[in-house]
């Protein structure tokens, strides 16, 4: 007889299930992003960069500079996310390779420069500039700088006996508040996650439209 999977490792069996299936999706929305704002010859990268970069000719960029989103033409580079979950990063995580995570993630001097480098890839060539979320039928766009120190300032960290750290953010539910973002070290591939899952990535940009400027472009 075969082992009964736990619920936890059910749970990271259905998460690489779903991830493969998101790297897919989102890869198409990526060239149907760059078909539409930038470049038909640009090339999807595999990199940890920019996704996509917006033609400096688009009339998207005045909107943007015109709603102080963007401040230049030149801050034209974007991250592309889709779908009920955010993946900020998977992988090694050589800052997270401490004792007390929770004690740094609390840091927001620590976690600023955390989400700086794996979300707005600051080490990179080419560095976020623009958040642009995928509905299906629009995208939003947000200023990356805007949305990380949106996190900092008041993502709210709480630590579970699973070892997993838990991001908490004020809002208009229930009861005032409640989790969307998730850091976890998953042993089955010696990787750490950060992100929104468990469906909190959708639900973070509506929070964050509410709190942040943006601009919506239906297709």
């Amino acid at each position: 007889m075969y082992k009964k999977l736990t619920s936890n490792l059910k749970r990271i069996k259905n998460c690489k299930k779903i991830g493969s299936i998101s790297k897919l999706n989102g890869h198409k929305k990526e060239l149907f992003f760059n078909n539409k704002y930038g470049n038909n010859s640009i090339k999807l990268t595999y990199k940890p960069e920019a996704d996509c970069k917006i033609s400096k000719n688009n009339t998207i960029l005045k909107e943007l500079i015109h709603l102080n989103i963007i401040k230049n033409e030149n801050q034209n580079l974007t991250s592309n996310k889709s779908g009920k979950n955010i993946q900020i990063v998977l992988g090694k995580i050589k800052e997270l390779d401490v004792e007390n995570k929770l004690e740094l993630l609390e840091n927001k001097k620590k976690f600023s420069q955390l989400l700086n480098i794996y979300f707005k890839k600051c080490e990179s060539e080419n560095p976020v500039n623009l958040l642009v979320y995928d509905t299906g039928k629009s995208h939003i766009f947000f200023n990356m700088d805007h949305v990380i120190n949106y996190m900092v300032k008041f993502c709210i960290f709480r630590k579970l006996k699973s070892g997993r750290i838990k991001g908490d953010f004020i809002d208009n539910s229930y009861k005032g508040k409640r989790q969307y973002f998730t850091y976890e070290y998953r042993k089955s591939h010696k990787s750490h996650f950060i992100g929104f899952n468990g469906n909190k990535g959708k639900q973070f940009i509506y929070l964050i439209k509410d709190n942040l400027k943006y601009l919506e472009k239906n297709y």
